[in-house]
Formats: structure tokens, sequence, C-alpha cells
């Protein structure tokens, strides 16, 4: 996940072509994005969001969950 800090647009870059789940939440725990992944890099688009840190879930189609925060600045 790149860059991150960012202003809003994010680059997210697997080893391989992937499935799965991409979630995106805020502090509070509410979903912001919820998004089926099928390649293997993706430009994430979150510049409508406000200024913040967030919470990224991606989890693959064998059941691997993988977090990171995610740090929007405008």
């Amino acid at each position: 996940l790149f860059p991150n800090p960012g202003n809003g647009l994010f680059i997210i870059e697997f080893s391989s072509k992937t499935n799965g789940v991409l979630i995106i939440k805020d502090a509070s725990g509410r979903e912001l994005l919820h998004s089926y992944i099928r390649e293997q890099n993706i430009q994430l688009n979150l510049e409508q969001i406000t200024s913040g840190i967030y919470f990224l879930e991606y989890t693959s189609s064998d059941g691997n969950i993988e977090n990171r925060k995610v740090i929007i600045q405008h």
C-alpha cells in the first residue's frame, strides 16, 4: 500500500494475481468501502473521504486476513 500517508489515491500491489475482499473502515469500525479484488495491482481512490486514519482489511480467498493502517492527508 503506497503512498501512505497519501492524499486519497493509493496503489496496492500483491505478489501475484489474487482473489479476495477489501474493506476500508473508519476508527469507529464503520465500513466505508467493500470491494471484491481479482487483480495483482489495484488503484484505490479514497479522495472523497476526509483526512484521518482508516483501516484496510484484506481477506484472501484462502481465509488469510491482512490489516493495514491508511492515513489520508488532504
